[in-house]
């Protein structure tokens, strides 16, 4: 044993006769992979189990099936706790006894690891039988004393000396048993009598005496027990045969009069808990010493283990040595003055004077307590010069802790940790240069992106021109329209997730622009609902879209961008929730900030895996993502919750994130909307009489969500959870001549559906009231079926004022249009008819793209003639009769030149004289659209700066080409 100094005895002998001898059981064992291995076991621990000398072969034989399989699964995983934590283990197991019977037992076990990478355990055990079962027996007296009615019985049956009643009202007492300590004079007498038998059973100016002439007083017992509390007080006391015993003095208040009286009626137990108390201080005692041998053992790990006295201000060496490892501590250094030890380390050791002066302040016992005022060990680093090697500094920690409660010594332990940080230094070396790769790639992946962008969106534009040709040629049925519809919206939305990713680096760089105009919010959720809920449907995820309390339907900003947005955080919800999981968007309105101002917030909630907190905040950061032990690794770049969180910042918004692992998450936006320049109409009710509305949904949510939404428009609403209740409703209030007007009927209820609701509706209530199904699902193949029970028409949920006044208007039951719904239809008609009859030039350099074009054009009713380039648009313009083309559609990127210097060679024909003068006038006014896949900001504007009229987006969306063409007719 290294170090150990043995007066000339057999180190050996020494270890041997410790063994033989030591006060406690004690085991030595090997841990592998395939187990557990005795050893050896000393005598005393034969003699702990109880079994002769004869079965020691057999119980070492089976030194594991002697412990319960349960017992025996928990030691294991304590064991291998401890081995991966770096500290001892603490087991509590039972052991097959000589008598054949299951003892308890404490075993201390230290894990050391052998140079074949097993681990030696070395054990102390403690034999805590005794002691388990006054424990269980404690626990079982304590359960019966839930019950304050009660007390009193109970009380009987968990004593072990004396129980006495006391009502503190009529200062009485009565004895239910006699003690051999306090026995009162007779089982009743005053409560006088029973003070002066309590106190009188101790000396005069004895510290239990005066505690208990205090705490027995009336005041104080109802001051103690005043709160319905069990006052428990525990003492010791010198016996006349020279014996001490301990005891416990149990206080309880067994009723309470009515009102705020004061506690009266009091039960007084005493118990005998010496053996108890004995027996553990014996365990505290043996499991110290066994600690002790179980510590030294960890002396590998440490330059040395001391004790600091902070009374008498010295330090004690246990294990080690104060210098290098291989020097050994004279007998006379083993204990010195704090401070000498000091002076010695730092004049020795550090590397200069200022050093050594820093050193001894820093490990002066004043700071060593200060910081140990906040945590419960205290970790110093320094460094100190090799005593051989003057150049190499070694890295040298000191840990203290306290010993005791009254702290007065500290524990204190140096480790060279020297090769741990030169290997961290060498590591961060490493990161530095993997960040600088790392940004470079970042650069370069930024730099691919841009160049790649237009290749990207080339197939798209195919994929989204033969679906509008598929909704064109079709034969029309309904739900294939529907379909290629949807087909249409997700495609154009993965293009705006193309555009996106090239965003980013403007985002950063700060030239990124909204694009703000009015749009109207249940569009925008219904595009989404569009593209995500199929998404969920697929992966069995069930989708709920609640909207309440939005008081406007159309709002200014970017709505792409809202629906991106939305968008990126329903689609990692869906990526991380299994299938069977439940995500819900809750959209709601939050007290406005002023009057042209709309505070909307989204709330996406999942029940997915969730996030760790240290992730939490990291993902709004580029390239970020979370690999969890045991989970597949995330699919995609790493940039959609760092554009979503830039998006939100540029609306001028906030995004938070609750997030509990294996729980789930909620994302929340709130987005201060701006209203356009009108006021909301509500003239809409009152002018169609429609002023009683009944919402029938199994979903109180929904329900109260629609009658929110609802409130300012003069319409009175009611609601109901069922499609009986409905029924009841609507009933009573017909007979009370006062009939609804209106009835918003949910689909897929329980019990009574929409449809079988509104069937019941009919037979009992007159055809004038109108009857809405509102749904979140395709309703097309119960249409026909609903309309024949006497339903009115159809919406799609989440409900909207706007989307409902639609849909009732929709059913042709009310009277002529409003002025707004006017104006919409006359919009429509004109963008309908503002591509019939042109003939338009345009340029294409992509075969595919140019056919499609051409394709969807004949269409609606234009005839169009295609140029491969810039160069080609400008001479079949400039040699065309002046009024042959109504217009140009001018692709940007294309080979010999491009659409701007295009637009700009034709704009200059203007002011040439060698064309005639109403060419010249053509050139200067003809309209120019850009038709382009680079949708950013700075791309139109650059393209108006070209000369050209307009910008529409690639793939090329024939609705908005209508609305542009249109607005262009109507300017000129």
């Amino acid at each position: 044993m290294a170090g150990m100094e043995t007066a000339g005895m057999d180190t050996t002998q020494l270890i041997r006769d410790f063994w033989d001898h030591a006060p406690g059981a004690l085991g030595i064992y090997e841990l592998t992979d395939s187990g557990l291995t005795l050893l050896a076991l000393n005598d005393n621990y034969y003699r702990m189990i109880g079994a002769d000398r004869t079965e020691r072969t057999q119980y070492s034989a089976a030194v594991t099936s002697a412990i319960p399989p349960e017992d025996r699964a928990a030691m294991f995983g304590e064991i291998r706790a401890a081995i991966a934590e770096g500290r001892d283990a603490d087991c509590r197991i039972r052991i097959l006894r000589g008598d054949g019977e299951y003892g308890w037992f404490a075993a201390a076990v230290h894990p050391v690891k052998t140079a074949e990478n097993t681990y030696r355990l070395y054990a102390v055990f403690a034999d805590m039988t005794a002691m388990k079962k006054r424990e269980d027996r404690r626990a079982g007296e304590a359960k019966r004393l839930e019950h304050i009615h009660e007390a009193f019985v109970e009380g009987l049956n968990r004593i072990h000396d004396a129980e006495y009643m006391l009502d503190l009202e009529e200062e009485t007492y009565y004895a239910y048993g006699r003690s051999e300590t306090f026995t009162p004079v007779s089982s009743q007498g005053t409560y006088a009598d029973l003070y002066r038998v309590f106190v009188g059973s101790f000396p005069e100016g004895s510290l239990p005496r005066e505690e208990f002439e205090h705490s027995l007083t009336k005041d104080e017992i109802r001051a103690r027990l005043n709160d319905g509390s069990l006052y428990e007080y525990t003492y010791s006391r010198d016996m006349k045969d020279g014996t001490r015993k301990w005891y416990t003095l149990h206080m309880t208040a067994v009723r309470r009069e009515a009102g705020d009286a004061p506690v009266r009626y009091i039960v007084i137990c005493t118990t005998d808990v010496t053996d108890s108390i004995a027996a553990q201080q014996e365990l505290q005692s043996r499991l110290e010493k066994d600690a002790a041998i179980i510590r030294k053992s960890s002396m590998d790990a440490y330059d040395f283990i001391a004790v600091i006295d902070c009374a008498t201000q010295t330090i004690e060496l246990r294990g080690g040595s104060w210098f290098n490892d291989h020097v050994p501590t004279p007998d006379n250094m083993r204990v010195l003055p704090y401070t000498a030890l000091l002076d010695y380390i730092g004049k020795n050791y550090t590397q200069n004077p200022e050093a050594g002066k820093q050193f001894y302040e820093k490990f002066a016992i004043s700071s060593i307590e200060k910081e140990l005022e906040t945590a419960p060990q205290a970790f110093f680093p320094f460094n100190f010069m090799d005593a051989d090697k003057k150049e190499r500094v070694k890295y040298k920690q000191f840990r203290f802790s306290w010993l005791d409660e009254s702290h007065t010594r500290l524990l204190a332990t140096r480790a060279d940790v020297t090769s741990v940080m030169e290997k961290e230094q060498e590591a961060n070396a490493r990161l530095k240069d993997a960040l600088t790769a790392a940004e470079a790639a970042n650069r370069a992946k930024s730099d691919f992106l841009s160049r790649m962008s237009h290749d990207i969106r080339t197939p798209m534009n195919a994929i989204i021109g033969f679906s509008t040709l598929l909704l064109r040629n079709a034969s029309d049925p309904e739900k294939v329209t529907d379909q290629s519809r949807k087909i249409l919206s997700s495609s154009n939305h993965l293009l705006g997730l193309i555009n996106d990713v090239l965003d980013m680096s403007k985002i950063e760089t700060g030239e990124f622009q909204m694009t703000i105009h009015e749009f109207r919010l249940a569009d925008t959720l219904s595009m989404i609902d569009d593209i995500i809920r199929p998404q969920m449907e697929k992966r069995q995820q069930t989708f709920d879209l609640y909207v309440s309390g939005i008081r406007h339907d159309a709002f200014l900003g970017d709505d792409q961008r809202l629906q991106q947005v939305l968008i990126n955080i329903l689609s990692n919800a869906t990526k991380y929730t299994p299938a069977g999981g439940h995500i819900v968007l809750r959209v709601r309105s939050l007290p406005e900030t002023s009057g042209q101002i709309e505070t909307v917030s989204f709330a996406v909630s999942d029940t997915g895996r969730g996030m760790t907190k240290e992730y939490q905040q990291q993902i709004f950061e580029p390239f970020s993502r979370e690999q969890l032990s045991g989970q597949e690794s995330a699919q995609g770049t790493g940039l959609g919750m760092a554009i979503t969180k830039n998006l939100v910042n540029m609306m001028g918004g906030t995004i938070t994130l609750e997030s509990e692992l294996g729980v789930g998450s909620t994302f929340t936006v709130v987005l201060p909307l701006q209203l356009p320049d009108r006021e909301k109409d509500y003239a809409f009710w009152t002018t169609h009489s429609l002023t009683h509305m009944l919402v029938v949904d199994d979903e109180e949510e929904v329900c109260r969500n629609v009658c929110e939404t609802m409130e300012g428009t003069g319409v009175r609403m009611e609601y109901a959870l069922s499609g009986e209740m409905s029924i009841h409703m609507l009933t009573n209030a017909a007979a009370e001549e006062d009939d609804f007007d209106v009835v918003l009927l949910d689909w897929k209820m329980p019990g009574m559906d929409g449809v079988e609701t509104a069937r019941a509706i009919r037979r009992v209530l007159p055809p004038e009231v109108l009857i809405i199904i509102l749904t979140a699902y395709d309703y097309s193949a119960i249409e026909e079926e609903a309309r024949a029970a006497g339903v009115d028409g159809f919406m799609s949920k989440p409900f909207f004022i706007q989307s409902f006044e639609k849909a009732i208007q929709d059913t042709g039951r009310i009277g002529e249009e409003t002025e707004e719904a006017s104006e919409e239809h006359e919009e429509r008609e004109a963008a309908s008819a503002a591509i019939a009859g042109l003939n338009i030039l345009a340029a294409e350099d992509n075969e595919l793209n140019a056919e499609i074009l051409v394709e969807v054009m004949r269409l609606n009713g234009a005839e169009v003639t295609v140029e491969p380039n810039g160069e080609e648009v400008v001479k079949r313009f400039a040699h065309a009769a002046a009024g042959e083309f109504d217009l140009i559609l001018m692709d940007v990127q294309m080979p010999v030149m491009n659409g701007y210097e295009a637009t700009r060679a034709i704009r200059a024909i203007a002011g040439d004289t060698e064309f005639a003068e109403d060419k010249r006038r053509e050139a200067a006014a003809i309209p120019i659209i850009a038709m382009t896949a680079n949708a950013f900001s700075d791309d139109v504007q650059q393209a108006l700066l070209s000369g050209m009229n307009a910008h529409v987006a690639k793939p090329l969306d024939v609705a908005s080409l209508r609305k542009t063409i249109a607005g262009l007719r109507a300017e000129r």
